[in-house]
């Protein structure tokens, strides 16, 4: 069995020990990643997913096994710390059991911080949304509902030059600031979701095309046309 791109159809690569999980909040299995020290993550298959895009959305369901400081869910870095899209949770001590969502290009940025919304061995789906022809803030969702808008504002097109991470957060040391859980179906989109459509996708009711990414796995890549969320793993 191998992590599929069902939008390229190519093969993600990975780097540690991604594990399958059978323990999947959607399908029969899911990524259990180690986190810090372990170097371990996914790999898209495209560097640029993202390039030049007026407006984005990342979702995955995630449950931790325990807190890593800036522990890395989804996230992109170029050299030069452009087009930096991050859904990320923090440890005590930092932002307590929260979650954060980033999206930073150049000079410009919008953050949403929010404290005290993820415990251990608990399903959510997460995701977060941006459009810089809306009000060009970061809105993050928690179980279908919003949870916080980000201060400051993105108006201009995102840039990207560096792969997303799904476990892992490189703008830290390898092994610093890794996922230490599981993550299921992560999917990327090059437009905002509606409010309803994030709602939408935590009831179960399908996902709204078109996709830049979703993360399956399988031995042949999926049918994006007729697969539902619940990719070729069941």
């Amino acid at each position: 069995d191998r992590w599929v791109d069902a939008v390229s159809r190519g093969y993600a690569s990975v780097t540690g020990e991604v594990a399958f999980t059978p323990d999947a909040r959607v399908g029969s299995h899911a990524a259990k990643i180690r986190g810090s020290p372990y170097d371990d993550y996914i790999a898209t298959v495209n560097s640029t997913l993202l390039e030049g895009a007026d407006a984005l959305s990342i979702a995955c369901w995630i449950k931790l096994n325990g807190y890593t400081h800036y522990g890395g869910i989804v996230t992109s870095r170029d050299s030069f710390l452009k087009g930096f899209n991050q859904l990320q949770y923090s440890p005590p001590g930092i932002v307590e059991k929260g979650l954060q969502f980033l999206v930073q290009v150049s000079g410009a940025s919008s953050l949403v911080q929010v404290p005290g919304v993820l415990e251990t061995n608990t399903w959510y789906l997460i995701t977060g949304t941006w459009d810089r022809f809306g009000d060009g803030r970061a809105r993050l969702y928690i179980n279908g509902s919003l949870i916080g808008t980000g201060g400051g504002q993105v108006l201009v097109k995102m840039t990207q030059a560096d792969y997303f991470k799904v476990g892992k957060d490189d703008g830290f040391a390898p092994g610093a600031a890794n996922h230490k859980g599981i993550v299921d179906e992560v999917i990327i989109w090059n437009r905002a979701l509606t409010s309803n459509e994030v709602y939408q996708l935590y009831k179960g009711d399908g996902v709204t095309y078109p996709l830049r990414f979703q993360l399956r796995s399988g031995l042949t890549p999926a049918d994006v046309l007729t697969a539902t969320f619940g990719g070729p793993d069941g």
